[in-house]
This record gives structure tokens, C-alpha cells and sequence, in this order.
């Protein structure tokens, strides 16, 4: 999913309640849980900017798999205590009126309906987890979520309308499940039509962008009114209006905010089945508390899922092949290393997904660059000695300034002693593989496990080495010139130290 960095948080919240409150836009329906920039769950449901959120994603079930949920860095489910602190946060969503679903799938998952029986077995581990049954090991902890967001996006088209049934057939004793949906404009819907036709789908958000013969097009809103109308025909209780931020969050599909007040919203609030705007993943630019804390942040993304409906775009902001919306695209920020790297042939293990872009009709900027940050005090020496020759390598360049991104979000971590292991695993990766998709001169020669080798080209892939190429410079050129190691023995959960310089027989730049 593509992200740019928009305004200050303080105008994004205005324009968003000015927008509602001067057009009555409706309510508001929202991701959460993929965006590196997002602040907490509950800040975001404290904006009151929000009606519904849905935490993203459960990407892993189905077919016999484990059930797996990801939600990038904000926790770690393999941990010992996993995602059960957002208990809190869920609750206090919940008492300020919000409705909380669980959205499972997304755009770079493994979801798989094999049968009718597997359709139910995947709704009663749902019902036991995450709503109101009952398990020892409830990902979220022993808060009730209101219902589940089917955002599926590939796999088949089969037994979507069956887990429907399964999932409704437990609204009794007074408690509803609510089931929502966030297909793409084209209609009817290529994975989750059959299952919207079932009349069980309380809201329906349907993403009116990066598909040209059903969008807002340029002043033109004949193609997205004839869509409208279709959509309007399916027995769902209401039907959001998805939209991208601004022309840059999308490849197509962007509507001013001029032409939405004066030209959408009048015309399709005029059915009794308009439910609202329908945005995308939330960031941190609406959560008050993440601005006196947080600097900005590059998303946590990976690469997209390479399954997309046949002639249309998938929904990271990637316009249809041939689209004249091409031209506008933009690459995606940067994002950050996951909370837990993955390991080489370790199965199971979650990192930060995509899905779609930020979505709100309001027009925002780009934020400017944060103003040079003075350097920070030198890192504790009880840190492992290999991070804290990297906090003190990239201080060093001015390309690479104590106020960069990167940097932040290292600083930030290795605040908590938790994750200190995991970041030093990740830079003995870094170190220790010439990267195929960079310049293989600034990455040092291969010198640690072979098991760790295999990290980088997943970082390639993810774009991490537009950041880890200026750090591998500063790493390397702080190898011969490095703080002295402990004297002592690190401790178990410390990294080793990185050799002296390695030998030019022991590079490598397959």
C-alpha cells in the first residue's frame, strides 16, 4: 500500500470534522493496525473523527492453517503477552460509540476457504477469539470486538458466503455480529460478490479508486454514478463512499474536495442507503497524543500481493497497466524493519502487510521535513556493542541525520531492552549480504552465519535499502574507527561484535 505523509495533525482532524460537519458527509469508517505513522487505537477513536474501525488483519487462516494476525509493529503476537494489551484500547473505542471489527485478509495474506466445513471452522474460531466466545488464547485479549470486515482480495471466490452465514448465525442474546466488506468498484465484486448477495453485510465500503470505468474521473462523474447505482442494488444495510486522500494516496480516483461537496455528495446522500466516507489505514496525523511523541515514521509495508483482479488495480495505489493514472503514481515511502525480521525457514512468523491507501475526502499536503534535530547523547553502553556501533555510525552522516526517520525509529526501540535483541539481529543480517538490488560496493563482504544471509533481498524487496544504503556507508566506514568492545563477556541475550575488517576473499555479490 502506497503512503505519502500529509499535513499536521492538527489540520487533518479539522478538515475531516469541518468536511463532516459542513456537508454531513456522513459517518466515517477506518483502518487500523499497517500504517507505521498511526498512533494508538485508542487515540484514534478519541479524534471522534471515526464511527467504525477495523483493526487489520488477521491474514493467515483457512485450509488448515494456524490463524495468524498481524498488525506491523504495533505488537508482537509470538511475544508472551502478544496483542492482549489492546484489550484497553478496544474498550475505550467501544465506549465512545465506535464499532471495532476485525478485518481479515488483505492484499498480501494466506486465506484460503477449502470447503463449507472449513468455512465453519474458520467462523468458530472468529466467534471464540475475537467475539463473544470464549479461548485461552484470545489474540486481542478479553475484549469483545463487534464484528469482522471481510477485505478479501485474493485466493477464491468460494465459501465467503457460507462463513457469512456461519459468522451471522451467532448474533442471538441480544448481541449482533456485524459483518462488513470492502470490495472494489467494479461490480459486481470478483471475490466476495456472491457473498454480499447473501443480504447478512451490515456495511458494504466500496473502494471508488484506481479503477477508471467506475471512478470519479476529471470532473466526470457519469462512470462512478452508474457505478453508485449498482452498488446500491445489493441487499446490504449500507453503502460507504471510498476515497483516496489526495491525487498522490491513489493512482486514479482522487475527487477535490470542491467537486465532492458540490458534485458527489448531494447526489448519492440522497439514498436512504448513503452510509458515509470510507477511509483507508489511519495514521498518525489524527492522533493528538502521537504528535508531542512520535516523529514521522516510513511505513512498515511489504511488497504487494501479486494477486489482483484480472484487468483492474490492486489497491496500494497502483494503477491498472496502461491506465494514463500511471503517469501520477508514486513510489512508496521507505518503510521500516519489522518488528521481528524473519528468519530463514521460519514458518509462521508475521511481518507488516499491505493493503489500501489512506483514504479521506479532504485535500491535504505533503508534510515538510522536520528541521535538523541536534545530535543525541551517545548510546548506553549496556546496549549490544554492535548497536551501538550502528547508532553512532549513522549519527555520523549528514545524509543520515539523528532527526532521519530510520534513525528514530532505532533510537526509540532500543529504549526498550525487549528489542535490542531483535534490532541486532537485524543489522548482522544487513552486514553480513551484498544486496542485488543496490550497489553492492557499499555493503560489507558476507562474515556471519549463513542462516542470516538471506535477510537482505527480502529488505530489497520491501525498498528498507533506500534508508540501509546510506547506513551500510556510515556502517562501513565506521568498522576500522568503532567504539572499543566491552571487555567483558556479552550476556546471553547481547549481540557479538562485528569482526575487524573482513577479508576481499570472503566477499560475495551473487
Amino acid at each position: 500500500m502506497a503512503k505519502i505523509y500529509l499535513t499536521s495533525l492538527p489540520l487533518l482532524a479539522a478538515l475531516i470534522t469541518s468536511l463532516v460537519v459542513r456537508s454531513n458527509a456522513g459517518r466515517i469508517a477506518i483502518y487500523w493496525g499497517q500504517n507505521g505513522n498511526e498512533g494508538t487505537l485508542a487515540d484514534t477513536c478519541a479524534t471522534g473523527n471515526y464511527k467504525y474501525v477495523n483493526i487489520a488483519f488477521l491474514p493467515t487462516f483457512g485450509n488448515g492453517q494456524t490463524p495468524t494476525i498481524n498488525l506491523a509493529g504495533h505488537c508482537d503476537p509470538s511475544s508472551v503477552d502478544g496483542c492482549t494489551a489492546l484489550s484497553h484500547d478496544i474498550r475505550s473505542c467501544q465506549s465512545r460509540g465506535v464499532k471495532v471489527m476485525l478485518s481479515i485478509g488483505g492484499g498480501a495474506g494466506s486465506y484460503y476457504l477449502a470447503s463449507s466445513q472449513d468455512a465453519m471452522q474458520v467462523a468458530e474460531y472468529l466467534w471464540n477469539n475475537f467475539l463473544g466466545g470464549s479461548s485461552p488464547t484470545r489474540p486481542l485479549g478479553d475484549a469483545v470486538l463487534d464484528g469482522i470486515d471481510f477485505d478479501i482480495e485474493g485466493g477464491t471466490n468460494q465459501h465467503w458466503d457460507e462463513l457469512a452465514r456461519y459468522l451471522k448465525s451467532y448474533s442471538k442474546g441480544g448481541r449482533k455480529v456485524y459483518l462488513t466488506a470492502a470490495p472494489q468498484c467494479p461490480f459486481p465484486d470478483a471475490w466476495v460478490g456472491g457473498a454480499l448477495n447473501t443480504g447478512l453485510f451490515d456495511y458494504v465500503w466500496v473502494q471508488f479508486y484506481n479503477n477508471p470505468p467506475c471512478q470519479y474521473n476529471q470532473g466526470n462523474t457519469a462512470n462512478f454514478m452508474s457505478a453508485w447505482k449498482q452498488w446500491l442494488s445489493i441487499p446490504a444495510r449500507k453503502i460507504f463512499l471510498g476515497l483516496p486522500a489526495a491525487p498522490q494516496a491513489a493512482g486514479s480516483g482522487f475527487v477535490p474536495a470542491g467537486d465532492l461537496t458540490s458534485q458527489v455528495l448531494p447526489i448519492i446522500k440522497k439514498s436512504d442507503k448513503y452510509g458515509g466516507l470510507c477511509c483507508g489505514l489511519s495514521t498518525m496525523m489524527i492522533s493528538p497524543a502521537a504528535t508531542r511523541e512520535k516523529p514521522p515514521l516510513p511505513d512498515r509495508q511489504a511488497p504487494p500481493s501479486d494477486r489482483t483482479r484480472p484487468g483492474t488495480a490492486r489497491r496500494g495505489g497502483r494503477p491498472p497497466s496502461g491506465s494514463a493514472a500511471g503517469a501520477r503514481a508514486v513510489s512508496p515511502s521507505p518503510p521500516l524493519p519489522p518488528a521481528l525480521p524473519p528468519v530463514a525457514g521460519a514458518a509462521g512468523r508475521p511481518g507488516p502487510l499491505r493493503g489500501r491507501p489512506p483514504a479521506v475526502a479532504v485535500v491535504l499536503l505533503r508534510r515538510p521535513p522536520p528541521p535538523p534535530a541536534a545530535p543525541p547523547p551517545p548510546p548506553p553502553a549496556a546496549l549490544p556493542y554492535d548497536l551501538r556501533v550502528l547508532l553512532w555510525a549513522s549519527s555520523s552522516l549528514d545524509s543520515f541525520r539523528p532527526d532521519h526517520a530510520l534513525y528514530s525509529f532505532l533510537a526509540r526501540s532500543l529504549a526498550s531492552s525487549a528489542r535490542a535483541p531483535q534490532l541486532a539481529l537485524l543489522l548482522r543480517r544487513v552486514l553480513s549480504h551484498p544486496c542485488p538490488c543496490a550497489d553492492a560496493s557499499v555493503f560489507a563482504c558476507p562474515h556471519l552465519e549463513p542462516t542470516f544471509r538471506a535477510a537482505l533481498p527480502a529488505l530489497c524487496r520491501a525498498g528498507l535499502l533506500h534508508d540501509a544504503a546510506h547506513l551500510l556507508r556510515a556502517l562501513r566506514r565506521a568498522l576500522d574507527a568503532r567504539p572499543a568492545p566491552p571487555s567483558t563477556t556479552p550476556s546471553s541475550t547481547a549481540s557479538p561484535a562485528p569482526p575487524a575488517t573482513p577479508t576481499p576473499s570472503a566477499c560475495s555479490t551473487k
